[in-house]
């Protein structure tokens, strides 16, 4: 598996927990307070930051044919 593909995996995942917690807070009927606020803030900047991480690997990939996941060096 590519690694650019596993970091869009992971982003994707981080999102869609970001939204099972908004759905589950939201018919529970809790409050939003600080500490959901600032959990939601590093579930989205973490997927935020897997996912450009991700795109770095992407243009690695293309254009070097690098990956580290199968050789760890680039192969020309």
């Amino acid at each position: 598996m590519k690694p650019s593909f596993c970091a869009q995996l992971l982003s994707g995942l981080l999102l869609a927990i970001f939204v099972i917690m908004i759905l589950y807070y939201w018919y529970k009927g809790y409050e939003f307070d600080t500490r959901t606020y600032y959990i939601y803030s590093l579930l989205l900047l973490a997927a935020i930051a897997v996912s450009v991480h991700g795109l770095g690997h992407a243009y690695a990939e293309v254009n070097f044919n690098y990956d580290p996941l199968r050789t760890g060096t680039l192969t020309y």
